[in-house]
């Protein structure tokens, strides 16, 4: 009878014994993170996925399946390996995008398996025991809650158990595999875009809905951005050709209301909104804001009379060089317009800011109501109806 030389065991013991499946791997590009903050919960596996995992371990003694064996904290760590997520600072809350994944582990027993087996038992586990895994998943992408998107995926794992290593959880490699495969379908999705997220809920497209002139007086067009959240809309900027201090932005967002038609009292609730919004974040900057009261005009566009809001609000550089924020305020189809322009002085010219905003308000066309907004002022009116 042969026995295994010493020399040889060694020899053996070098060769295969890491597991073998594909990693995360890290972004290459430089910066910040390119993706919202996510948290990955675990999910009930559906049904379909319980009953073909049960199918195909009481179909023979050599197949084996087992169900959510891969821990949501392992998936998390994975996906945070890849650095293209934001981290979530604020743990009393989830963010808004969660993956709620299911996953299951199939493994099918065969004679190499066996006599693998057998082998590595006769050599007390000096020889890799190789057992090979198929991992399936299926998951759930959501925003606030909100299904965006489900993902099925299946990935090999081949673990290699020695004397030397079989006391390593093998979990967190496993957990790393289904991530780098869910990780691969998310990123060819674009999933975490904000095109993606307004198609899927039904929020107004910015990008293609939102017309602006490339140049209003002697500002030309310099940025556009779409806001990921529904209720923050779309940012543009202007900027002076001549004078590049000289710019101004737009933003663009659903008016906070289940209806707009009194006018005045839905420009009185936004701008006092506005006024909140933009104090709170002053007091967060150690800055103070002076409001001026708010003067109240009608502009002649397109042949109507649009009503418009006048706000002017004083404030200092950390150096303490004077400062004046400007903004007009309107409506447009069901949208809130802002045009705000900052300049330094306590009387900083403002007839090209304005002349350029009154011609935003003849040319610029938004988006119409979207179905997510009209379903979200049902859902207020609704609420108040209960409430009253």
């Amino acid at each position: 009878m042969r026995r295994f030389s010493f020399s040889l065991l060694l020899m053996l013991v070098g060769c295969a014994t890491q597991n073998q499946y594909t990693p995360v791997t890290p972004q290459t590009e430089l910066g910040q993170p390119k993706f919202p903050a996510l948290q990955v919960v675990n999910e009930h596996p559906s049904m379909a996925m319980y009953q073909a995992c049960e199918a195909f371990d009481t179909e023979s003694l050599m197949h084996h399946c087992r169900s959510n064996r891969i821990g949501a904290t392992d998936m998390q760590l994975a996906f945070q390996k890849s650095q293209r997520f934001e981290l979530h600072q604020d743990t009393r809350y989830s963010p808004d995008y969660t993956l709620h994944v299911a996953t299951a582990q199939y493994l099918e027993e065969n004679i190499e398996g066996l006599g693998n087996a057998v082998v590595s038992g006769l050599s007390l586990m000096l020889i890799p025991m190789h057992q090979a895994f198929v991992l399936k998943a299926e998951a759930t992408l959501r925003w606030r809650g909100i299904p965006l998107e489900l993902i099925t995926i299946e990935t090999p794992f081949t673990q290699s158990l020695t004397l030397v290593n079989n006391t390593t959880d093998p979990h967190s490699q496993m957990a790393e595999a289904i991530s780098a495969a869910l990780l691969e379908q998310l990123e060819a999705k674009d999933a975490f875009s904000v095109q993606f997220l307004a198609q899927r809920i039904g929020t107004s497209d910015y990008d293609n809905a939102l017309i602006v002139p490339s140049q209003v007086g002697n500002y030309q067009l310099d940025q556009r951005a779409w806001h990921r959240h529904p209720l923050q809309g779309a940012l543009v900027t202007y900027i002076d050709k001549d004078f590049q201090f000289d710019q101004f932005s737009l933003a663009i967002y659903p008016i906070k209301s289940t209806d707009w038609q009194h006018v005045k009292a839905t420009l009185d609730k936004e701008a006092n909104s506005l006024q909140k919004d933009m104090s709170l974040e002053a007091r967060q900057q150690n800055v103070e804001l002076r409001f001026s009261d708010i003067k109240r005009l009608v502009w002649p566009v397109n042949g109507k009379a649009l009503d418009v809001y006048h706000m002017s609000a004083a404030h200092q550089t950390e150096a303490g060089e004077p400062l004046q924020t400007r903004i007009y305020l309107f409506l447009k189809e069901d949208k809130v317009v802002v045009s705000s322009s900052t300049l330094a002085g306590e009387n900083a010219p403002i007839q090209a800011f304005e002349a350029a905003t009154q011609q935003l308000a003849r040319d610029i066309q938004v988006p119409a109501e979207s179905l997510f907004m009209a379903k979200l002022r049902k859902h207020w009116r609704t609420t108040n109806d209960k409430n009253d």
